[in-house]
């Protein structure tokens, strides 16, 4: 028995194989599932590996995955794998084109995942995109609403992106181009914020298509230059050719013919890398265009050829279009009118093969019931006279056209009319919204006034403060100017008084020093006159002898 582990090894490498998978290999893919223990992961492995099985359009091996996985999904109680398993019906009835079952088996899904909010939103992605196939654009846009909705609530960037975008290409189809702008712009808001880089880069080549159908060719240069730079980043080759072709017929509407012709050489060779052949017959039927315009015959013959040489009758009606169309100039350019004719009419006649396509598969079901009626209406009247059965069934034959004719236009105008309704419904949601945004705004705005008028106030109650400190301040120097002043003048007076009284010390000083001087010599003048006196008078001890002699 084979591990879980050998198990995860072995079923990428199966699933990495380009080429279709053989029964055989199928059946030996299977017994390995059915070796596994867990049916929730066997049924975990189906639908990874029916899924991988459908995009590479192996259909038939994708519906006994398919099979056996629905089976395994009954015996699960979580009933959210069963509903994977449906989801991957409605894919490989849509890719099969049996859009009715598609669409049954999606509904199946939405009812068993009523609580799952983010499988609600993608299944409700794919039936909008099934009604997108089957070119019922009002439900596809109803169904995109619901998915956005959804997602919206769960903050699912990444599903907003694809959903945005797929509705953008629904108003385009619609010749809507500023809806789809819109949603374009949106679907790029979401993928920036997912890092969705590949689904980025096909919205701004979404963006570049709607641009390019409003005539605005240098916005739609820059959406498709910058696309090319992701795509480039993501080596994301097979869609490189796309975008150069793109960029070839945005200069090919400008008669930028030498420029156009460029890109849609690298086109080819991206194209022819990837193995897109019919992609790459549209880019060498561009560079065969470009030379008619500029009338080079034997260049654009060249290229015409080499086109013819990799269509056929499994090429798509558009390409095989574009063949005879691009001949159709050729010939004109050569004067080959009975050639110009010739091409002009297969032309008209894959437009009218298209048209009758896209409504065969509708009518197919009304025309079996219609061939029966008249066989059993034409039985009944071959009992009659042949005169009158022949009579009688042109007459019945023709009310029948006038019935089904009138029958026709009524539903025609009952459709369109249901078609208005539901655009002017979606015109008034949408108005609602704007309307409740305005409101919002306003608010926002009501808001925002009240907390400048709040922040204002509290400003001027700062500036009144500041005010007040300034003035203290200002009080405060123009006190301590008068206290310096008054301590400058108090210091003059205190200067100028000492310089009086100095100048008093001094003279008193002088009159002093006058005075000892005078004293000076009025004791020496003293002094002198004793010694006078001294000399002159006898000594005391003769005066003491004369006075006792005498007494």
């Amino acid at each position: 028995m084979f591990s879980y582990r050998l198990l995860l090894v072995l079923v990428p490498l199966i699933l990495s194989y380009q080429t279709y998978l053989s029964q055989s290999k199928a059946d030996s893919l299977l017994s390995i599932i059915n070796s596994l223990n867990s049916d929730t992961l066997k049924v975990k492995k189906i639908i990874t590996l029916s899924d991988k099985l459908i995009e590479q359009n192996n259909t038939e091996l994708a519906k006994k995955f398919l099979d056996d996985g629905f089976k395994l999904s009954e015996k699960i109680t979580d009933k959210t794998y069963q509903a994977k398993i449906l989801r991957g019906y409605a894919i490989y009835y849509r890719q099969i084109k049996y859009f009715n079952k598609s669409v049954e088996s999606c509904n199946k899904a939405l009812d068993l995942s009523k609580t799952n909010e983010l499988l609600q939103g993608n299944y409700y992605h794919l039936l909008a995109s099934i009604y997108e196939n089957m070119s019922k654009n009002d439900l596809a846009i109803e169904n995109y609403y619901k998915s956005i909705r959804i997602r919206e609530k769960i903050n699912d960037f990444r599903g907003l992106g694809g959903s945005y975008n797929n509705l953008g290409n629904v108003y385009n189809s619609l010749q809507k181009t500023d809806l789809a702008i819109e949603s374009f712009e949106k679907s790029l808001e979401y993928r920036k914020k997912s890092n969705d880089l590949v689904g980025e880069a096909a919205t701004l080549n979404n963006l570049g298509l709607s641009y390019k159908e409003k005539a605005e060719y240098n916005k739609a240069i820059t959406y498709f230059e910058s696309s090319l730079e992701l795509k480039k980043k993501t080596n994301d080759t097979k869609r490189l050719g796309s975008g150069y072709n793109n960029l070839g017929t945005i200069y090919y509407r400008q008669n930028d013919f030498e420029k156009a012709r460029n890109y849609y050489a690298i086109a080819v060779y991206y194209d022819n890398k990837a193995g897109l052949t019919d992609k790459k017959v549209t880019a060498t039927l561009g560079i065969a265009r470009c030379f008619i315009q500029q009338g080079n015959k034997d260049s654009s013959n060249y290229f015409i050829k080499a086109a013819e040489t990799n269509i056929n009758e499994q090429s798509p009606l558009e390409t095989q279009d574009l063949l005879y169309s691009t001949k159709s100039e050729y010939d004109s350019l050569t004067n080959n009118f009975v050639g110009y004719i010739q091409n002009v009419r297969k032309s008209l006649s894959i437009l009218k093969q298209t048209f009758n396509e896209s409504t065969a598969k509708n009518m197919a079901d009304l025309k079996v019931t219609f061939d029966i009626e008249t066989q059993e209406k034409k039985i009944e009247l071959l009992k009659k006279s042949r005169q009158l059965q022949e009579t009688e069934l042109k007459n019945k034959e023709l009310q029948l056209t006038k019935k089904q004719q009138a029958l026709e236009i009524l539903n025609k105008e009952q459709a369109f009319n249901q078609l208005l309704m539901k655009q002017k419904n979606y015109e008034i949601t949408q108005s609602e919204l704007k309307n409740a945004s305005q409101l919002k705004d306003i608010e926002l705005l009501n808001k925002e006034k009240l907390i400048h008028l709040k922040e204002a106030e509290q400003q001027a109650k700062l500036l009144k403060q500041q005010r007040y400190i300034i003035y203290l301040f200002v009080f405060l120097g123009i006190f301590l100017m008068v206290v310096v002043f008054i301590i400058y003048k108090n210091s003059l007076q205190r200067k100028k008084f000492t310089a009086i009284i100095l100048a008093q010390k001094n003279e008193v000083e002088q009159q002093k020093n006058i005075v000892e001087e005078k004293q000076k010599e009025i004791i020496q003048s003293i002094f002198y006159a004793k010694r006078i006196q001294d000399s002159l008078l006898p000594n005391r001890s003769y005066i003491e002898r004369n006075l006792k002699k005498n007494g």
